[in-house]
């Protein structure tokens, strides 16, 4: 989570010598809204959410297994608490963006990236939804 947040945190103010954030700008990728803000203001998304993940295979899994997809970076989303509680364990099908086709087409992209590279199941509707919302991403 360290390397997404220090991607997408501009401007940073860290301590002397150290690598921890402590605050800078977050421009939300789901809202697009952009704050300063101190990190403990700052949620983290699972964009495939735990709960989500377990209905769709990490029911099998290994806690070992388990623990590597809930640190898994790729699939960790800094976002605002009121954007992230709004989603909660939602996916593709129930919730989307607000922030527009840009922000569809990353949160679809990135949802599908980690279901396929974690071999997750999807389910119709997941599919459909995410289908529609990568219908007209520029590739």
């Amino acid at each position: 989570m360290l390397r997404t947040l220090t991607e997408q945190v501009t401007a940073p103010q860290r301590p002397a010598e150290c690598t921890i954030v402590l605050s800078g700008r977050l421009t939300d990728p789901y809202s697009g809204t952009s704050v300063v803000t101190g990190v403990e203001h700052i949620d983290v998304d699972h964009r495939v959410a735990l709960q989500d993940a377990w209905a769709s295979g990490a029911n099998t899994w290994t806690e070992q297994w388990r623990h590597q997809f809930s640190n898994d970076d790729d699939n960790l989303v800094p976002t605002l608490p009121a954007v992230n509680r709004g989603k909660g364990s939602r996916g593709p099908d129930q919730w989307k963006p607000s922030g527009g086709k840009a922000a569809e087409c990353a949160y679809a992209a990135g949802y599908a990236r980690t279901k396929a590279r974690w071999e997750l199941g999807v389910t119709d509707a997941q599919r459909a939804a995410l289908m529609k919302a990568l219908a007209d991403c520029p590739i």
